[in-house]
Formats: C-alpha cells, structure tokens, sequence
C-alpha cells in the first residue's frame, strides 16, 4: 500500500520514548496520521509511553466548533486505552477534506495540547488550461514531535501498485504541482510529514484523480544539416514544428554518441525561436578524423520530450599512391542516417572546389589519377556534397600532399625498342617546380646537354601529351651521337613556391 511502506519503517520510537520521556510525568503526542486498512481509511493517534498512575489513557475527539478557536471547540471522550498502549486507530470514516482534532489524557487535568491530522486535497486539475496532465496538490501544515522536517509527495499509478514516485518539499511550503502525468491514466497522491530525526511521520489522506487523453500531438524535430566548415567545426541546423505555447518550451538540446558505448553527451542547449530553426557549432569534433552521430531533443514543460532522428555528419577519407608513371588518389566516405523529413537527391564529388564527378555512392572507394590537378598547386583537397531538396551538407575537406619523388633510371639506349628507354630524364611527379637545371657531362667533364625546362607541362590541359621532349636527353652532342660509355648528371631545381631546393647527381649507362 502506499503509506504502509513507508511509515512501518518508524521501528526506533520504543527508543525516542526512553530518550523524549525518561521520568516523564505527562502524556507526549507523537502523530496523527491516516492509514489504511481493510475498512478504508482511518486516523491513528499515537503518542510515547509514559510512566504515570493511571488506569489507562483517554482519547477525546473534537465534535462541535472545530473548525473554531481552540478554546471554543467542544471535545468529547471516544476511547480509552490501557498504559501498554502507544497507538488507537479510530474506527470511525475518514469524512473527506475534513480535519480531524484530538488530545489525549490520563485523569481529569492531564489533557495534552490539540493535534489533528492533514487533510490533502486536488486544488487545480489542469489538463486543459496549463500543462498538459497536471495536478496541483495542498494540504495543511501539522504538528508531529521533534518537528516536521520536510514533506514527501507521493504518487502512483494505480494500476502498477509497486512504481511509487516522490518529491521533497521543505516546510514552507504545503502546495505542489505533479505534471508530466501519463494521459488516461488512474493516479492516487497522499503527503508525508518526516520530523527531524526522520523516525517519526505521519500520512495525509489518499486522493484520485484520472488524467485525461493526451490530445497535443508531438512536435516534429529534424536535423537539416551537418556540415563540415573551413575551420573544421561542425554545425549542425535543427529545424522544429511551430510550437503553439512557446512558454511551455523549455530548450532544444543537441546530443552527441561518444565512445565505444556510445554514451550521450549534450553539445550544445537553445531557448525558443521564433524561427524556429536552431543552430549549433560543435567546435569539440574532430571531423577529420571520425564520423559523429547527432540528435536533437526538444523539451517542453508540459509534454513529453520531441525526439529527431539521428544523423552523422559525412565523413571523407583517402590516401594516397604513387607509382613510377602514376599517381592515384584512393578515397571513400561514409554517411548514416538521412532522415525522412528532407530528400535525399545525391551525393557530389569536388577536387580543388570544381565539380568532378556526380551522384557517386557512399562507402564505395573512389580511384583519382591526379595528374590533371598537379597542374597549379602542390596539395589536392577533395569535398563531399550531399544535395537535398532545401539544403547543402558537406563534409569535411580531405586535403591530399604531394610529397617530391625524383628517380633516374641507371641506362638507357636511343637505339633501343621502347620509346621511353630512348631518352634520358628524371622521372619527376612534381610538376611545379622553378629554377630548373639538368645537367650531362661526359668522362672529361665536358658538358653534353644542358636544360633548363622540367619534364612534363606545368598545365597538361594545354598540351597534347604532358611530356617536354627538349627536357630529355637523347644521347647526341651537337647533332653527333656520343659513344657507349659512362655519363654524369647534375639536377637541381625549387619546389613548393619555392620554399624548398633539390639538387642530386649521379651517373647513367648510355647503351649503343
């Protein structure tokens, strides 16, 4: 039962009564308290034992005047008791919303003062005009030994008699608001005094009430966009329903999934917009990195929590592979969760902030031969754009470096049958380079070529093959051929605008 389970725990006052009463010669009042029992509810008078001379202990019970001054309310004796006792339950009905006052004595001039019990009642039903499904609660201060301390509140469901919920309240206040009730639902409340030493309580009345059918429906809540900006935070746009009773929104929180149990954590909270759209910078994620799984939650006062679904942010990924003629960028990128509020119509992929390719798919792994972006910077940097019906979202910039590789062969043969073992040249990826010198000389150190042009195009888009033959040395000087033999080479050029220099030599086997 509600009240049974909690005050049957008040098993000290055999000892209160040796500490309150060592020698006592007067009746001491403990509580008045409502309880149930088989018949319904009853009031319990109990007090401490006392050792005094007398046949028994009288109860006396307020029946006229009572609402009245104490001094004009007229009582009448309903009970007597033996010595040995410490409680009396009085039979007759708890009359509703009624306070019930009564003293106790042991002879004709031994009344105690008067107590009486607290009478709870359903003030405001307010299902209709405030929060959806909540009742406000008051009740009268009383009196219990060593003073209240605090009340309880407490409340259930009926029909799930174990599931009991409390709220502390100081005693200075005797009123209270439950809202967040289930709709159609059958509740009970009833009031608990606990006094200082939270030993001794006493129970107020039960009361019902049903709450009504929920008729406000939920609010829609939707992410409309994560992306990735150039400073690598994510912001993450959340869009709401109009909200009828901006007053009862409490704050739109954002919510993140972190760690390997994917725990919840709050990124971010917004008050009410009018708008209705809200916009958050999660400056914490690391994009570049890792996916992120986001969801928002609109709290209101007076209905339950608005949901969205949860969406991550498109997270791209790639390396890099060079090889002795190519080089090919390898990138993917994955994306969970569109939502079904916004359409989802494709996924783009740009290279240096020009479209490149359309309607590509996630977790696919795309292969990119990037000579034709070599041509103006040293870097690649690739973007994924997921087009919506209303929105863009973009991912993080996946920026690729083009680490210098110079190889020279060891021989070469102008006579040979390969068009590419004819001439001898350094096999270099990086196309823009300044200050370019390549140097021949022969066993006397004579120099036989000489350049000063790199060999491929700065811009392969404008030639019709990206080689520059008058880099390459073809085994002739002066227009002669030069004799089999041993050959020295000098290179030696800036990279990186120039903020960086290369310079090798080394030898070559010219083949006749």
């Amino acid at each position: 039962m509600l009240k049974n389970c909690l005050y049957y725990s008040s098993f000290l006052i055999l000892f209160l009564s040796l500490i309150f009463v060592t020698n006592a010669q007067e009746l001491v009042f403990k509580s008045v308290s409502v309880v149930e029992t088989i018949n319904g509810e009853r009031i319990k008078v109990s007090w401490l034992f006392v050792e005094i001379e007398s046949d028994s202990i009288s109860i006396h019970k307020c029946v006229e005047n009572c609402d009245g001054d104490d001094s004009n309310r007229k009582f009448e004796l309903c009970a007597r008791v033996a010595m040995t006792d410490l409680e009396w339950i009085d039979e007759d009905e708890v009359p509703p919303l009624v306070q019930n006052y009564y003293r106790l004595s042991y002879h004709k001039d031994g009344m105690t003062p008067t107590h009486s019990n607290m009478v709870l009642k359903v003030v405001q039903f307010l299902a209709e005009d405030s929060c959806q499904n909540a009742v406000s609660l008051s009740w009268n201060p009383i009196e219990i030994l060593d003073e209240v301390k605090h009340y309880n509140v407490i409340w259930k469901k009926i029909v799930d008699d174990n599931i009991v919920s409390t709220a502390q309240i100081s005693t200075e206040d005797t009123y209270f608001t439950v809202e967040l009730l289930e709709p159609n639902s059958d509740y009970k409340f009833v009031v608990q005094a606990v006094s200082n030493n939270d030993t001794i309580d006493a129970f107020s009345n039960s009361v019902s009430c049903k709450t009504q059918t929920e008729r406000v429906a939920p609010y829609t809540v939707a992410i409309s966009n994560i992306s990735v900006l150039d400073d690598n935070t994510i912001r993450i746009i959340v869009e709401t329903d109009s909200i009828d009773e901006p007053s009862k929104f409490n704050l739109l929180n954002l919510h993140r999934y972190e760690g390997e149990n994917m725990v919840s954590k709050i990124v971010g909270s917004l008050p009410y917009r009018y708008d209705n759209i809200y916009t958050f910078s999660d400056s914490t994620a690391i994009p570049q990195q890792k996916i992120y799984y986001y969801y928002a939650v609109a709290k209101h006062r007076c209905k339950p929590d608005d949901i969205s679904d949860t969406l991550t942010n498109i997270h791209l990924s790639g390396g890099r592979y060079v090889g002795d003629e190519e080089i090919i960028d390898t990138i993917s990128f994955c994306h969970w969760g569109s939502g079904d509020i916004f359409l989802l119509i494709s996924y783009d992929l740009w290279i240096n902030d020009s479209l490149y390719r359309k309607d590509i798919e996630a977790n696919t792994r795309y292969y990119i031969d990037i000579d034709q972006f070599m041509s103006n910077s040293n870097t690649v940097k690739y973007q994924v754009k997921a087009n919506y019906e209303l929105e863009t979202w973009l991912s993080n910039r996946l920026v690729l470096y083009h680490k210098l590789i110079v190889k020279f062969p060891s021989a070469f043969n102008p006579n040979g049958g390969r068009e590419e073992n004819r001439t001898f040249y350094p096999l270099l990826d990086y196309p823009l380079v300044d200050n370019y010198r390549f140097i021949i000389y022969n066993r006397w150190g004579q120099e036989v070529f000489s350049t000063s042009t790199p060999p491929k195009c700065k811009d392969c888009s404008k030639c019709s093959d990206c080689a520059n033959y008058e880099a390459r040395w073809n085994g002739t000087f002066k227009g002669r051929d030069c004799p089999t033999g041993i050959y020295a080479y000098k290179i030696v050029f800036s990279y990186n605008e120039g903020k960086e220099r290369y310079a090798d030599s080394g030898s070559v086997f010219l083949v006749r």
